[in-house]
């Protein structure tokens, strides 16, 4: 939603989530050097993502022509993976006029630091939510297919419904906001909150704006209201909407808050996030847990790659530089 409101600026091109970096190249390893012919073969496939989305399949060969093209176009021949990211992403921007090009993939709070310091205009917009509200919604993630998102292929589905568990989406929560906590100093940096967004919209994206160096435009509220994953696609309304922020109350199975609590519990107060104070219930957290080894293995079956991103995210060294 957040990358939505800031598309409808005139001077902002929006991407959709690309997985560029932690799955092309991994920040954390040094920017090194690609041969000719992997930054092309790399540009390519980023253009297939742009193109089509990250279901769209690899690149045809138009792609690997616009690829060669643009990178031939240039005058380095040096090619980092840093750099083709960046000159295909300022082509994209150049054809559509805009100034700025937005990229909304979660996992790049993991290498932000990194990226800040690699491009040196880059701005971090961290959105943060209540983790229940979280796992509701990644519980879900697999109906997005019926909702309204047909784009979603089917095996798809099954990586989704495989991915989810109260405990991994916890625990990549936490480290998502401590990755965000230990930011906060960096004057490129701004953690957003969910909740304030959609109750205080133009408060907010006025804010936003500020950070950014934008001037407020009244089309960014004025943003198409696409289905998540549980609520149906409904484009032709516009506006954005406080009604999801608590869409997970009496909702989210019982085990599953409990664990969420009981593991991010002084993460959530420290952002206002108040647990219910349930008492720790041994029969509704028995389901998840004795679920857990099934959850691990399906992601192991179903996603292999995903599998090593997650267990990097959780169990990676943390940045405190």
């Amino acid at each position: 939603m957040l990358n939505r409101i800031l598309g409808q600026h005139s001077s902002v091109l929006a991407m959709n989530e690309l997985h560029y970096f932690g799955s092309f190249w991994d920040p954390e390893r040094g920017t090194g050097e690609w041969t000719e012919r992997k930054a092309t073969r790399a540009a390519a496939r980023l253009l297939a993502r742009i193109h089509r989305g990250i279901w769209g399949g690899g690149p045809s060969e138009s792609e690997l022509t616009e690829a060669r093209e643009l990178l031939g176009s240039q005058e380095k021949r040096n090619w980092t993976p840093a750099a083709v990211f960046e000159v295909v992403l300022a082509a994209q921007a150049s054809a559509s006029m805009a100034r700025y090009v937005t990229e909304q993939t979660p996992r790049n709070i993991f290498y932000a630091r990194q990226l800040m310091a690699l491009y040196g205009e880059a701005r971090v917009l961290h959105i943060v939510r209540d983790p229940r509200a979280v796992l509701y919604s990644q519980r879900s993630r697999w109906r997005t297919r019926r909702l309204g998102g047909r784009q979603m292929p089917i095996w798809n589905v099954v990586r989704l419904m495989a991915n989810y568990h109260p405990l991994t989406m916890t625990l990549l929560w936490k480290k998502a906001v401590e990755q965000g906590l230990m930011l906060q100093n960096h004057p490129r940096y701004r953690m957003v909150f969910f909740e304030e967004l959609v109750q205080e919209p133009e408060k907010q994206v006025r804010q936003i704006c500020r950070f950014l160096d934008l001037e407020f435009e009244d089309e960014m509220l004025k943003v198409p209201q696409i289905g998540s994953s549980h609520k149906a696609h409904t484009p032709e309304r516009r506006g954005i909407s406080a009604d999801v922020a608590d869409a997970w109350r009496n909702k989210l199975a019982r085990g599953h808050v409990m664990l969420c609590e009981r593991m991010a519990g002084p993460l959530m107060r420290r952002l206002g996030y108040e647990p219910y104070g349930q008492i720790w219930w041994y029969p509704a957290t028995l389901g998840p847990l004795l679920g857990f080894p099934l959850h691990m293995m399906g992601v192991l079956i179903s996603n292999p790659a995903r599998a090593w991103i997650q267990f990097k995210a959780l169990f990676g060294g943390r940045d405190e530089s």
